[in-house]
Parts: structure tokens; C-alpha cells; sequence
């Protein structure tokens, strides 16, 4: 919520918000008095107390009622605390004085612009709200601290993750990283879905936190790495002519936030939650900060994340007491990578070693060079070797000595050698098998479609051979001739032999489930047979067919009680 705009959303109703959670922005340096909070200087906290936002009074009837509040430091605009309070102690007390005045149990600390490269504010803000936990868990209590980062739709710049890293390696008990899935550059295009962008952004932006997370000591698995993660999106119009998040969207979001388990899904605000002007002629197209410019009805966004009911991971991320410290990541002037191609380090590992079949041996890789940037998931020749860039860089030589290996940015690929002479990503019209069936109808997995997303891990069939996803990727085919093999989203597993048949479906009998009918409504949980398969329902719906799952499976209202062939473990 824009919390300085009055009069304040009646946030504690539930009729009027039905979120169990509401994040108050944003608390700033007050103007003119240093290391002061104050509500984007326009109030101090105790003028917040007083008509017309009547703060603390408000967050107490949301916790009456079983809501919780959640107070928000940073944000765009005006000063960080961490800016002005010159030590760590200052910062502790600044932060401990809003803190203890709302009672707050959840922090989010909203670090954008230059506030990502300032290295000794980042390192006062790990300073000072380790030194809170700390103090919090001698008198048993504990202190939730989400961070709010930029993100582009090619997944987390290095000055983003250096700001995760300092965090974490600094002692802090993080709870997640929500990222700001908005304003992206370049704009998916005039009138293109916002969801394909969102979707993507957070999709490579697990793997490099899963990376991450692994070289500063910390297990989760592929799923604790999404419960620990968020979303905010910019609901309706934004500031940009051609970016507008619209209530299909949200659904689409909404199913994409269920299947993978996101952790936290939020929208810039709730202020903006209606449409401008009446229902009946909404006024579409402009920006404002209290309404949203798309076609809506009231609170039609909070409705539809309200679907999701699912229990955060209430488990903090704390680093290895034996971590490295923050310089274990790229400096913070360090120049994005110019490169859209989703890295391969977005498949998140499950151990600490990545497989070896993460990256091809011998395929042809290009021979590293001490005046070519590197971005993370680069992957180089060196010496006969094959290395995988962890993150993006410049003049590191792959077999530089190190003190540490965590201080290199190149992992060697195991097993890895380039004697295999290069291949090419278009597959031959032949292989060892024999001849190839271009039948979609006999090849063992699903067809591929332009209009699927395809996770990492997914198997396809195109022109009669069969690929493997390496990244998430939608409308990218996998016969596509690209430069490098390296570009392409798809490797190469095989040919459809001739005399192939299709995959057998597990067919139900009739009466498992009651038959979908086109004119019953269903609501979320709801199962129904559908040409022999079984279907549950994700949301409500209405005459949306089963039959659009396999080409919308986020989109879909339906989710299969099967796995389709070629489908990974978990899905979408």
C-alpha cells in the first residue's frame, strides 16, 4: 500500500482487503534530520498517528483481526536509512525504533537504484539487522526480513545478487528475495501479455539463487528455493506506455505461483486496485496512482492472488558459518551482461556439484579470452577443458590460482574435454538408429508448440527427433538454426525411430470422476474425468475445457492428476 497517499485503504476489512498480509511503504530518511525514519518524509512516526493515516491504530485492528502488517524501508524515492546513519549502531536503533513502535513481527527492505551499489550502506544494513535478530532471539522473539530487488526479464543483474550475498554473509536471517517483476528493458512490446516476461524474469532468477544460495553454503532444494522467493508486480497500467499487467495476467500468475510454490506474491498497490472511471466505461491506457488503467472490476486484482491460500516457508536462509565474505560475488561495478540468453545455471541444483550433464562435452565451445565479458552460465574452452562461468567476468583466467575455490567465477564442467569435434544444433537427417518417423502421432513425447512454455528438463518431439529443455523457454523452436550451439534452448537427445508409437495416457474408467460438463461451475479442488484422464480444478471456472491444459498449462483452470510424457518431475 502507498502508505503516504490518504485517506489509507481500509486495509483491516476484509470485504474490502482480503489479503492476509499488507506491506506498508515506505519508511525513508525524514528531510532535514539525519538517521530519522519517517513515512516518505511527509510524516514522522508519531504525526503517522494522527489523522489522516492513523498508523499504529490501524495496524493494531489488522492483528486483532489476523492480519499482519508488514512495514517496508527504502523504495525508490527519498533517502535509505542506511544512507544517513553513518554506523550500524545508529541504523540498529533507527530500525529498532519503527520496529518496536508498530510491533512489527516482518521487515522488507526495498533497495533499489544506487542503493545496490552502495557497498558500505549494504554493509551497515547487514551489520545492523543481524545485530536485531540477534537481540530477538535472546528474548524469543524472531524478526522475518524479506528483501524487495529490481529485476530484467533476462533474470537478476550482478548488483542485485551482490546485494543478497552481503545480506546473507553478514549474519542476516533472510526469510526471501522478492523481486520487482515490472518496468522491464526492453518492454515485452504494445500490447503483449506481461505474464511471459514475469514468468521468465523469476524462472532464471531461481537458478541464479539457487547458485547462489549453494556457494555461500546453503542446501534447499529446487522447491525451498521458490518458497523463498516473491513477486511484485505493477497491477494494471505502468509508468510505460506498452507494459500493462491485466487481470489475465494475474490469473495466469496466480496458477504459475501455485504450481511452482513462490513464497510471496504481492502487487503495487492496492491503491491502484479499480478501475478508472466506472465499470461500465473504464477510462484505458493512463497511469495513476489510484486506479489501474485496464479493464477491471473493483479489487479484481486482490481477488484473484486471494485464491491462493498456501503457508510461506517460515524457515530463515542462514549462510555456513564457514562462508567466504562478500567479495565472493562480482563487484558491484561490474557491467551487466549484455546478453538476453537465459544462462544455463537457471536448471537450480540439487547438490552443490552440478551434474555433469549440465553443459555438453565437446560441442564446440569457443576458446576463452582475457577481453570478452562473461556472463554467468558462459561456457569456455580453456586449455582443453570446458569451464562454466558462476558469474558474470572479465580477465579472470579459468586456472588462475585462487586462495579459495569460491573466489574464482569458473567451475571446471566434470569429465570435460574437447577432443569431440564441434557439432552442429540442427539435427542430421539421419542418426545410428535408422531412419527417423516425423509422425507427431508416433513420437513418444508431446509435439512441440509455439505456444507452450517449456520448462528445464521437459522432452519434445519436432520434425521426427526428440529434445531436452535447458532452460525455460516459449515459442523458441528447437529446430531453430541459431549461431552457437550454446544459443539454443534445446539439446539434441535423438531420432524418433521408425515404427515408434505414442505414449499410453493412464485412461480412468467411466464414474472415477464425475464427467466434465461445458455448463457446471467448478471451484478450485473440484475433480472431473475428461477423455479418460482425471482433472482438478485450480481456480473457479467455468466451460474452460481440460483440452487447453497441454497448450496453456499455467493459463489452464485444470491441472492433470497425471504426468504427460516428457513432463519433469513437478511439472510446471
Amino acid at each position: 500500500m502507498d502508505t503516504t497517499l490518504p485517506p489509507l485503504y481500509p486495509v483491516q476489512v476484509e470485504a474490502d482487503d482480503p489479503a492476509r498480509q499488507t506491506v506498508f511503504g515506505f519508511v525513508v530518511d525524514a528531510t532535514g534530520a539525519t538517521c530519522t525514519p519517517s513515512w516518505g518524509t511527509y510524516y514522522s512516526l508519531a504525526q503517522a498517528d494522527a489523522a489522516p493515516l492513523d498508523l499504529s491504530h490501524l495496524m493494531g485492528m489488522m492483528e486483532t483481526e489476523g492480519e499482519q502488517p508488514i512495514v517496508s524501508f527504502g523504495g525508490e524515492a527519498n533517502q535509505p536509512l542506511a544512507d544517513t546513519c553513518t554506523s550500524a549502531a545508529e541504523l540498529e536503533a533507527a530500525y529498532s525504533s519503527v520496529i518496536d513502535h508498530y510491533g512489527l513481527h516482518v521487515i522488507d527492505l526495498d533497495i533499489e537504484g544506487a542503493a545496490q551499489g552502495d557497498t558500505a550502506a549494504l554493509a551497515r544494513d547487514a551489520a545492523a539487522i543481524r545485530a536485531i535478530q540477534v537481540d530477538d532471539a535472546a528474548s524469543g522473539t524472531t524478526l522475518g526480513v524479506w528483501l524487495t530487488l529490481p529485476v530484467a526479464s533476462s533474470g537478476m543483474l550482478p548488483v542485485a545478487e551482490n546485494v543478497v550475498a552481503t545480506m546473507l554473509a553478514g549474519g542476516v536471517q533472510l526469510s526471501g528475495v522478492d523481486l520487482m517483476t515490472m518496468y522491464f528493458s526492453p518492454s515485452p512490446g504494445d500490447g503483449a501479455p506481461m505474464l511471459a516476461a514475469v514468468e521468465q524474469a523469476l524462472t532464471i532468477s531461481h537458478g541464479q539463487l539457487a547458485t547462489l544460495f549453494a556457494n555461500l553454503g546453503i542446501t534447499l532444494t529446487s522447491r525451498q528455493v521458490w518458497q523463498h522467493m516473491g513477486a511484485t508486480v505493477q497491477i494494471g497500467q505502468a509508468g510505460i506506455a506498452d507494459q500493462a499487467f491485466t487481470t489475465a495476467d494475474a490469473t495466469g500468475l496466480v496458477a504459475f505461483a501455485s504450481a511452482s510454490g513462490l513464497g510471496r506474491l504481492s502487487d503495487w498497490s492496492i491503491n491502484q486496485d479499480t478501475p478508472c472511471g466506472s465499470v461500465a466505461n473504464p477510462t484505458v491506457g493512463g497511469y495513476s496512482n489510484t486506479c489501474s488503467g485496464v479493464v477491471q472490476t473493483p479489487l479484481q486484482f486482490s481477488d484473484i492472488f486471494a485464491t491462493l491460500n498456501g503457508t510461506p516457508d517460515q524457515t530463515p536462509i542462514v549462510a555456513s558459518t564457514t562462508v567466504p565474505p562478500t567479495t565472493t560475488v562480482p563487484p558491484t561495478t561490474t557491467v551487466p551482461p549484455t546478453t538476453t540468453v537465459p544462462p544455463t545455471t537457471t536448471v537450480p541444483p540439487t547438490t552443490t556439484v552440478p551434474p555433469t550433464t549440465t553443459v555438453p562435452v565437446g560441442v564446440g565451445y569457443p576458446e576463452w579470452s582475457p577481453t570478452t565479458a562473461y556472463p554467468g552460465g558462459s561456457v569456455v574452452d580453456f586449455a582443453g577443458q570446458l569451464y562454466e562461468a558462476k558469474w558474470w567476468s572479465e580477465g579472470d583466467a579459468p586456472t588462475t590460482d585462487v586462495a579459495e575455490p569460491w573466489n574464482t567465477p569458473w567451475e571446471l564442467v566434470p569429465g570435460s574435454t574437447t577432443t569431440v569435434p564441434p557439432t552442429t544444433t540442427v539435427p542430421p537427417t539421419t542418426t545410428p538408429g535408422g531412419a527417423v518417423d516425423t509422425n507427431p502421432a508416433d513420437a513418444p513425447y508431446p509435439e512441440w508448440s509455439a505456444t507452450t512454455p517449456y520448462t528445464t528438463g521437459y522432452l519434445v518431439a519436432s520434425d521426427g527427433y526428440i529434445f531436452k529443455a535447458k532452460w525455460w523457454s516459449e515459442g523458441d523452436a528447437p529446430t531453430t538454426d541459431v549461431a552457437e550451439p550454446w544459443d539454443s534452448p534445446w539439446s539434441l537427445v535423438g531420432s524418433v525411430p521408425v515404427g515408434s508409437r505414442g505414449p499410453d495416457l493412464p485412461q480412468l474408467p467411466v464414474g472415477t470422476y464425475p464427467a466434465w460438463s461445458a455448463s457446471a461451475t467448478y471451484v478450485a479442488g473440484d475433480v472431473v474425468l475428461f477423455d479418460g484422464l482425471g482433472y482438478e480444478a485450480k481456480w473457479w471456472t467455468v466451460s474452460s475445457s481440460p483440452a487447453l491444459e497441454l497448450d496453456d498449462p499455467l493459463g489452464s483452470p485444470w491441472k492433470p492428476l497425471f504426468v504427460w510424457p516428457g513432463e519433469p518431475v513437478g511439472g510446471y
